[in-house]
């Protein structure tokens, strides 16, 4: 094989948090420095035996500095593979965000948060969603279920992972910021009342909330208030669930009661996202996707809008018959080895129950052949159902298909159909004919390929 498709990506990016600051400190002292005693050291260093050395004061949970809520404190990671510990009380029932930020250039800080009996709640590093934010190293949320004390740990992520180059240095300062997290679920929410309203200033940055499914078969609501426009609204979970039981589903909805997504394993099994979501108001349930609920059935949530790409062509009803076909105006590019193909990338859906959407694809390779390759995304990011594909000749024959599935990813994928000669072809999305009435979230993101060479790892929207 000659080489892969690259396919196209969206990337949601992240801003708008402030930044924490770490403080001034100088760097601590090589041991030769007097002291009597740890403050009349440098930052970074304590006094033992008379001398400033490299180190601090919280290195066990015995030692742990106590954290008030709502506050910042400094730490070190110094010396090579130091651990801090810090403690705060808490009632029970708290959301919480946990954070750190630094300036350190080889600092990549790991959290754990721990309850009374030192079995941890939840642990991350980077973004909760798997990702990376502008404005810190490292942040955690959780909930807590019990009353009691919580340990926090702070280490390099060369300590947290075994094996790995632990780090170290008087100049690697920390911010860490413990805080009660305010969006959250309330037990007595509903549809007229929801939990709280998420209603986005500016695209590209992430808004947290909290879910907790209390009882089976509990449904939380939340207020989402549409004002940008040109966005592709994402939703993502947890990536590590922590020691939560739930199993996250949310649902996206109109006014008038329109699903537009549905997604299941939020978090641990990918995210969710609409694209172009029109301005107005809508309703997002939260809720257990196996009907469950309890004290420690929790999630969050995070809405991250972003600026629609402007790759895909929109799918033009009166495409329902082969004669009726969308031109499909495809954009030759290369691959590294300087193999041509065709791409391009389209946005569709299913507006009635026998909706069927038909596109032409010219394959105008004269040596070598032509192969089509079809990518198609829809119920792995909320859309109600996932399309089969079909590509036909110019006589109406059918030439290969890929039946749509509502699991897996991608939904529908068809691998390389050689149609050998060049000419005009013609592809088929099946409407979603067993699967309801269709409407505005029977959505689906497909990219069409044509190559010259049998290829391989057709990229998906």
């Amino acid at each position: 094989m000659k080489g892969l498709l690259i396919g196209l990506a969206i990337a949601a990016g992240c801003k708008g948090d402030s930044t924490i600051s770490t403080g001034t400190g100088t760097a601590g002292a090589t041991g030769t420095e007097a002291c009597a005693s740890d403050s009349t050291c440098p930052d970074g260093s304590i006094c033992e035996d008379g001398e400033c050395i490299a180190g601090d004061r919280n290195n066990s949970l015995e030692e742990a500095e106590t954290l008030l809520w709502d506050t910042s404190t400094e730490g070190f990671i110094n010396p090579d593979g130091d651990i801090d510990y810090f403690i705060f009380s808490a009632s029970g029932g708290e959301f919480v965000r946990i954070s750190t930020y630094h300036e350190f250039d080889d600092g990549d800080t790991v959290l754990t948060l721990r309850d009374a009996a030192g079995k941890v709640v939840a642990a991350s590093d980077n973004y909760p969603t798997g990702g990376s934010v502008s404005n810190y190293d490292s942040v955690l949320y959780a909930y807590l279920v019990e009353g009691g004390d919580y340990s926090i740990v702070v280490e390099d992520i060369g300590t947290y992972y075994s094996g790995g180059d632990a780090e170290g240095d008087p100049d690697y300062s920390y911010a860490l910021t413990l805080e009660e997290w305010g969006a959250h679920t309330i037990p007595t929410d509903s549809v007229e009342y929801p939990s709280w309203t998420y209603a986005p200033e500016s695209a590209g940055s992430y808004s947290a909330g909290g879910a907790l499914i209390e009882s089976a078969d509990t449904v939380h609501y939340v207020q989402v208030s549409m004002t940008l426009s040109d966005i592709d609204l994402y939703i993502y979970g947890m990536a590590d669930l922590g020691n939560s039981e739930a199993q996250p589903r949310v649902r996206l909805l109109d006014t008038a009661g329109q699903v537009y997504l549905d997604r299941s394993g939020l978090g641990p099994d990918g995210w969710a996202r609409y694209p172009g979501l029109p301005l107005g108001e809508y309703l997002m349930e939260l809720s257990d996707a196996t009907g469950a609920g309890g004290d420690n059935h929790w999630f969050f949530t995070f809405f991250n809008p972003s600026e629609s790409s402007g790759v895909y062509t929109i799918e033009q009803e009166g495409n329902d018959a082969l004669e009726e076909a969308q031109a499909l105006e495809m954009v030759e590019q290369s691959s590294d080895d300087g193999s041509l193909y065709m791409v391009e990338s389209v946005q569709g859906s299913a507006h009635s129950s026998e909706d069927d959407d038909w596109f032409a694809i010219t394959a105008p390779y004269s040596e070598g052949g032509n192969w089509i390759g079809i990518c198609l995304n829809s119920a792995l990011y909320g859309s109600l159902y996932a399309p089969t594909v079909e590509v036909y000749d110019a006589t109406g024959e059918l030439l290969g298909s890929a039946e749509g599935s509502m699991i897996g990813n991608p939904n529908t994928y068809l691998d390389g159909l050689d149609v050998s000669s060049p000419g005009t072809y013609y592809a088929r999305v099946v409407g979603p004919t067993e699967k309801g009435t269709g409407g505005v979230g029977y959505w689906w993101q497909a990219t069409f390929y044509v190559a010259s060479w049998d290829a391989s790892g057709y990229g998906c929207p």
